[in-house]
């Protein structure tokens, strides 16, 4: 059996020359939504080629990542990213438009975002920190 009193007393921990990962950066931030955006094509693959739904073992796993999400980015920033993976798609596979209200006119526009690189470069130009 394992002793976790000793557990940790002799470890030391060194940190190499490997630079941190900025999430802010547009590479990282575009490698979270492509990574993300596969995990769920391949579920919808295997529920559509196979008939198999992992959806109750892997809920876990997504609300893990979208909590995740919400220390890395601000609401906003989340909320596209979630509308981006799980929204901009109809179910009949045609592209979602994400409509912009002006508040001082109520003009509304509307903008398609068609790759995770499009959506960090919306997200940069309409919320600046």
């Amino acid at each position: 059996m394992f002793n976790m009193k000793n557990f940790g007393k002799n470890l030391q921990l060194k940190q190499k020359g490997k630079k941190k990962l900025n999430p802010k950066t547009k590479k990282v931030f575009v490698d979270i939504v492509k990574t993300i955006c596969n995990l769920d094509k391949r579920s919808g693959d295997l529920e559509e080629k196979f008939g198999l739904s992992l959806q109750n073992y892997e809920d876990s796993f997504y609300l893990t990542i979208e909590s995740l999400l919400y220390l890395l980015y601000d609401d906003n920033t989340v909320d596209l990213i979630l509308w981006y993976v799980y929204g901009k798609e109809s179910i009949d596979g045609e592209n979602g438009y994400l409509i912009i209200q002006n508040e001082e006119t109520g003009e509304e526009t509307e903008v398609e975002i068609n790759t995770p690189e499009e959506l960090y470069d919306f997200i940069k130009k309409h919320f600046k920190k």
